[in-house]
């Protein structure tokens, strides 16, 4: 019995055991997370959890490592577990466009990339250090094939992803506006970024954005 684990869920009310070696250089925290997020979103068994999380491996980024380049194939889709990932791209001008940025319990790599094995035409590079779980192209196809109910999956990656690449502060015509809005949605977020990143997602000069700050910060 060495080789079994037990897991207390506390969200579901339910204990399930695992092999330790089904995700591959696990630690506990990341094996429930993903697990907690394939039952909720995909309603699935505990046992087809499992199934699925076999197929998975833990990764670690330091903060500036990429895990997509633009220009590559897509080699690895990722469930973040920990940390947040800038998805850009570079214009012609060699100017980066940031389209999206990716947290906790929030997929990351570009899908028809991943699936057709094309050109991506994003990048994804860690802002912090960011703790994954991944899966390969090898290993995605394999689990395609051996587990029926897989499609469900991608068409969630798909929706997450499309959802997040929708930018509605750019909206707002004010910048102050702009980036009280974002700063009131998402404040962990606002907090873990640098001021250009915030600038370049809210299409916000940078130094208007400083000169903001300061107004904020003289205000209060």
């Amino acid at each position: 019995m060495q080789n079994l684990l037990l897991v207390s869920d506390k969200d579901f009310g339910i204990h399930f055991i695992f092999f330790p070696n089904l995700l591959k250089g696990n630690t506990l925290p990341y094996v429930n997370l993903f697990n907690q997020y394939l039952l909720r979103h995909l309603q699935i068994s505990v046992a087809d959890s499992a199934f699925i999380a076999s197929f998975f491996r833990k990764e670690v980024l330091k903060a500036g490592d990429y895990f997509v380049r633009q220009g590559n194939a897509c080699a690895k889709l990722a469930f973040v577990a920990d940390g947040v990932l800038k998805t850009y791209y570079t214009t012609y001008s060699n100017q980066e466009s940031i389209r999206y940025f990716s947290e906790k319990q929030q997929w990351v790599g570009h899908l028809e990339s991943f699936v057709g094995q094309k050109v991506a035409p994003n990048s994804v590079i860690a802002v912090l250090e960011c703790h994954l779980v991944t899966i390969t192209y090898h290993s995605f196809q394999q689990l395609q094939r051996d587990f029926s109910l897989m499609s469900a999956l991608p068409e969630k990656i798909r929706e997450e992803t499309t959802s997040a690449s929708v930018n509605l502060y750019k909206d707002i015509q004010d910048y102050k506006a702009r980036y009280e809005e974002f700063i009131r949605s998402e404040p962990e977020l606002a907090f873990q970024l640098s001021t250009e990143d915030i600038a370049g997602y809210l299409h916000i000069p940078h130094e208007k954005l400083l000169r903001i700050l300061c107004e904020t910060l003289f205000f209060f």
